[in-house]
């Protein structure tokens, strides 16, 4: 890494990326701690794709067309209610592809199910 008068920090970060240690050469144990693994690559099929915006686009303009001011406020709560719907499954699609991409590092990081569920029995009868 070369160090500059003129550079800035982004540029320092940048260089010391792209020439530091690779990933193979340093060490898996230091100590007793372990380096944890890559997450998977996020899948190219799965990347928000434009049809996929285009389509909700779509729909929220056919949704606009009827002015908010003339409808009922049924017809806005369920509107609201749609959406909300909508959202929330969509969060939950992504975070359940985030657990599945990080799931080998939560297994190292995470104690295993049965002794899971073996502490909170306990700490339920406690």
């Amino acid at each position: 890494v070369r160090i500059t008068d003129g550079a800035s920090l982004y540029a320092l970060c940048r260089s010391w990326l792209r020439n530091g240690l690779s990933v193979e050469s340093q060490p898996q144990n230091m100590d007793g701690v372990r380096s944890l693994p890559r997450p998977l690559p996020i899948p190219v099929r799965e990347a928000h794709s434009p049809a996929r915006k285009e389509s909700d686009k779509e729909e929220e303009q056919q949704e606009d067309e009827v002015s908010v001011e003339h409808l009922s406020s049924q017809e806005l709560l369920r509107r609201h209610i749609k959406r909300a719907k909508k959202v929330r499954t969509q969060l939950r699609e992504e975070r359940l592809q985030r657990i599945e991409r990080y799931k080998t590092r939560l297994a190292l990081l995470l104690p295993p199910i049965g002794d899971q569920q073996l502490r909170n029995e306990a700490a339920a009868g406690n």
